[in-house]
């Protein structure tokens, strides 16, 4: 028979039975079926990615190799995490607290573990496999453990009836956000910078500083994963791992319920963090702000154990998870602020320990969180002087031998530009201007700091994105007034309220705010349990789920709507193309344009179409509100006629435009969205000019200047509906 031996507290199947041979065949043709399944996709992939208009069988097993690849990843992360915790002598209180755990633990120390291959200059095959050989070795304990935690999984899901009908309807759930998630990127920011900045590591097999492309300098550690993802070509894949991260955040909302509250309320927040459309949207991208509430959820999460426990293990974990946090995003900082506030008072007030004894573990907590988000810091004060490139700063003006950023003599350059071309054009510049002047009245009047606005006008608050949508089961927290408050929810909720109103005092982007979705899930799903199990009918006792029914419609029509509209069915079948998926949005058709129409030695310039992931010639995106690239020629150059000459001389063919760039930047109105608050590309302006041309004088100078250099040095090959041109530059 088989039985559990525990070494090093990990369980490892021992098959005790002799001469088992039909259990062997067994094994060995299960083994044998998924090395050739494993071979098959493995080829059809690599055909499927050479020909992006290919539709057929084959590219319906490309998708068994993206799903194969991600299990893989899944694994090994989770393997990683568990050695992590065996080092730590972490004891888990549930399976989902273990899951979802350790695949945190691993995903964090497996991106810190490519960065620093990247760092060196080896983040290419070879080295990335000698990584994984040694990760492997170094956690081969843990790996023989995973057939056992499968078992495990599986066991407990069906174990009892309802066990099985929940985890039929999470499966459910699961299965219509990965036809969600299978197909090619396409949301706006990652095609912007998520992915092409990755793939830029990868192309140079090194991680390096990206002067033309700023949000690539910003901490990436979830991207370290997504970089491995890269590397075989399968950007779906990295897709589908951001999907893991959010379905995983999920499970640790559902642990920390069972270790800390009841199964009911587990159950409800299981499901009711899903039931934000924002959380079904961005983690169906490989955007990272889900991930990033998972991680920091996970080390909150951690340090309240240690907060019940006086177990130092747990306060060291919280740390690494914080730690892990910072490499994802920079303003992580804020809610592991909040989580020191919590340490000390509890520490001090609650369990009574001596302030000294407090202050050395704090100072320790932000040691160990300091350093393993230090490399992201250096790497940026190496390279731009500034650990935060871009902001505080701004952006570069010029790089490689003299790096220096905007001064006034630049502004001074730039104004002078302005002035010849309006000169030279009076009519076609009033023309503009009064484009300006009507977007910016046109732009609509935001109040981030009032909550209620997100749920009556939600498509104020995100930008180029669909249905990034509130959770409306937080529609019940007013009612947590009427139920006993417990101790660590209290603290969820002030942690959640003061990020909220630090975070939306400097910005209005709503996907900022997702950190907090994990705490308000648990605290609204204990809300709703509480009230509900007062009640005596047998219905009306289950009124909670019904309502976390009715919250998870909405994200699900909406979800469904677009795999109708978008035909993710019909590409994950093989029975559409990459490429004609991608037709689907609207900056594709002149990217699919240059790809199909211009010559192999093309250099392409953007302005206005930062959207260029999909862009085959050589490119330089100009993606900034400011239009930093155009400005750094503008400074370099005396004429536009110079402006001309440098662009060939760089080796650049055509430019590629959005004649609706500068309106659209002008009509979002102030503050721009991300991090503008935190940027100094303006603290050089005159205050005389703002005053004569309007509040967003920046985006009427660019457009005025580009108008009159396109006017004499550019000749249209292409336009279409949506505004976009694109332009042959001039030999002259």
């Amino acid at each position: 028979m088989e039985r559990y031996e525990r070494k090093n507290r990990i369980a490892v199947v021992v098959d005790r039975r002799p001469g088992n041979i039909f259990f062997k065949v067994r094994k060995l043709t299960l083994i044998s079926v998924i090395a050739f399944l494993f071979v098959v996709a493995t080829g059809a992939h690599i055909f499927v990615s050479i020909h992006h208009d290919y539709h057929g069988l084959v590219a319906f097993l490309d998708r068994v190799f993206d799903l194969g690849l991600v299990t893989g990843l899944a694994a090994f992360t989770i393997a990683i995490g568990l050695k992590i915790s065996r080092l730590l002598a972490l004891s888990f209180a549930n399976l989902a607290e273990e899951i979802s755990f350790s695949l945190m633990l691993g995903t964090g120390c497996l991106g810190m573990l490519v960065l620093g291959l990247g760092l060196l200059g080896m983040l290419r095959p070879a080295p990335v496999v000698v990584l994984v050989l040694l990760c492997l070795l170094f956690s081969r304990t843990e790996v023989a453990y995973l057939p056992v935690l499968v078992r495990r999984v599986v066991t407990t899901c069906f174990a009892t009836r309802d066990q099985t009908v929940l985890t039929a309807l999470y499966l459910i759930l699961v299965f219509i956000l990965f036809i969600r998630t299978a197909t090619p990127p396409w949301a706006i920011d990652e095609v912007i910078y998520h992915l092409p900045a990755t793939q830029s590591f990868v192309n140079a097999g090194k991680v390096y500083p990206l002067y033309h492309l700023p949000l690539g300098n910003m901490p990436f550690l979830i991207h370290m994963i997504y970089a491995l993802c890269l590397m075989a070509k399968a950007d779906i894949a990295a897709k589908l791992f951001s999907l893991l991260l959010t379905l995983t955040t999920s499970l640790a909302v559902y642990a920390f319920c069972s270790r800390f509250l009841n199964h009911r309320v587990a159950l409800v927040a299981l499901f009711g963090f899903l039931a934000a459309g924002m959380v079904m949207e961005v983690g169906a991208s490989t955007r990272i702000d889900v991930s990033l509430a998972g991680m920091l959820f996970l080390a909150t999460y951690a340090l309240i154990v240690y907060l019940e426990s006086h177990q130092s293990k747990w306060l060291w974990t919280s740390a690494i998870l914080s730690g892990f946090s910072l490499g994802i995003k920079l303003n992580a900082g804020l809610w592991i602020a909040l989580m020191l506030i919590m340490l000390v008072t509890v520490s001090v007030f609650s369990n009574h320990q001596r302030l000294t004894v407090v202050a050395k573990k704090v100072v320790l907590f932000s040691a160990i969180a300091t350093i393993l988000m230090s490399p992201w810091l250096l790497k940026n004060l190496i390279w731009f002087h500034n650990p935060v490139y871009p902001f505080v700063t701004g952006e570069l003006a010029e790089f490689g031998q003299n790096l220096r950023y905007f001064n006034t003599n630049d502004e001074k350059k730039l104004d002078a530009h302005f002035d010849e071309a309006r000169k030279s054009d009076p009519e076609r510049f009033e023309v503009l201007r009064e484009k300006i002047i009507k977007a910016t009245k046109e732009s609509p009047r935001r109040h981030p700091l009032w909550f209620w606005e997100y749920y009556i006008h939600p498509n104020l608050y995100f930008m180029g994105d669909y249905h990034h949508y509130p959770n409306y089961l937080f529609l019940v927290l007013p009612l947590f007034l009427l139920v006993p408050r417990q101790k660590w929810l209290m603290w969820l909720l002030f942690c959640s309220v003061t990020f909220y109103f630090v975070a939306a005092s400097t910005s209005w982007i709503a996907r900022f705010l997702l950190p907090i979705y994990p705490s308000l899930t648990i605290i609204s799903a204990y809300t709703l349990v509480t009230l509900t199990s007062r009640l005596t009918d047998i219905w009306a006792s289950r009124l909670q789920y019904y309502i976390v029914l009715v919250c998870l419609l909405p994200p699900l029509i909406f979800t469904s709507k677009a795999i109708s509209t978008f035909g993710n069915l019909q590409f994950i079948l093989g029975l559409t193309s990459r490429s004609e998926f991608a037709s689907n949005f609207f900056y594709y058709p002149p990217i699919d344009f240059i790809n199909r129409n211009l010559p192999d030695n093309a250099r392409v310039m953007s302005l206005g179409t930062e959207i260029c992931y999909y862009l085959q010639p050589p490119y330089i995106s100009d993606g900034t509100w400011d239009a930093t690239e155009w400005r750094r020629l503008l400074i370099r150059n005396s004429s536009l006629r110079d402006v001309n000459q440098d662009l060939l001389n760089q080796g650049f063919t055509h430019i590629v435009f959005a004649n609706w760039y500068f309106e659209f930047i002008a009509k979002t109105g102030w503050p721009k969205p991300g991090g503008s608050r935190f940027l100094s590309s303006a603290r050089f302006s005159d205050p005389t000019r703002i005053l004569e041309f309007g509040a967003d004088y920046s985006s009427l100078r660019n457009w005025t200047t580009f108008d009159a250099y396109r006017r004499d040095f550019l000749e249209l090959i292409y336009t279409d509906q949506n505004g976009y041109e694109v332009y042959r530059i001039k030999q002259r």
